[in-house]
């Protein structure tokens, strides 16, 4: 399977895909190894507790994966993938990654993240967001709904294939649909570049 999901040619000759998939950046083996450690971990509770909040998230929970010796492993593989889709595509000037997040919707609590990008401007900031990713970490025979869909110059629903990687830029209009059945688990980060 190809990289090449959606193209669209800017500053001359050149072509930037604004959605980047690497099909299968985690194994099920990976996968399963991480869920061991991550069910161990306290799960905080998902944004949008109040109903301001509630309009636009209302996910279980998120386990924020810190960067310790059991994770090492994932952070050197995931920064890997990164550095593939930067060279391969976005050519941004990047400085570091996030902590990564484990996130968990389901149909119980009728699980969703709305509208909204990821970056938000701080011109105080040397920093700010340039990438972000979500990689799908739940087959999907085992849930519906849950559609990460990116809005560009087209709308776009992303493929739900387990271990998929789905790169776009930050300040990219995005969500997360409903979770109607089942349960959805992603790992999702954003990875900083100069704010300029």
């Amino acid at each position: 399977m190809s990289n090449m999901i959606y193209t669209y040619p800017i500053y001359g000759n050149r072509v930037v895909q604004p959605i980047y998939v690497i099909p299968n950046a985690l194994s099920i083996n990976e996968i399963n190894y991480l869920d061991s450690f991550v069910m161990q971990e306290e799960i905080e509770e998902g944004v949008g507790k109040d109903k301001q909040t509630l309009d636009i998230r209302n996910n279980v929970g998120v386990v924020w994966l810190k960067d310790d010796v059991k994770y090492s492993w994932l952070y050197i593989k995931i920064a890997g993938l990164i550095n593939k889709a930067n060279t391969e595509n976005y050519n941004f000037s990047l400085s570091h990654m996030e902590t990564l997040q484990y996130t968990m919707y389901n149909d119980i609590s009728e699980s969703y993240y709305g509208q909204h990008v990821d970056q938000i401007i701080e011109t105080s900031k040397p920093t700010k967001r340039k990438l972000s990713f979500s990689l799908q970490l739940t087959d999907p025979r085992l849930y519906t709904g849950g559609e990460l869909e990116i809005y560009n110059a087209t709308d776009f629903v992303t493929p739900k294939n387990i271990g998929h990687m789905i790169f776009f830029e930050s300040n990219t209009l995005h969500e997360v649909k409903q979770v109607t059945s089942g349960a959805r688990h992603s790992l999702v980060g954003w990875i900083h570049g100069p704010n300029i």
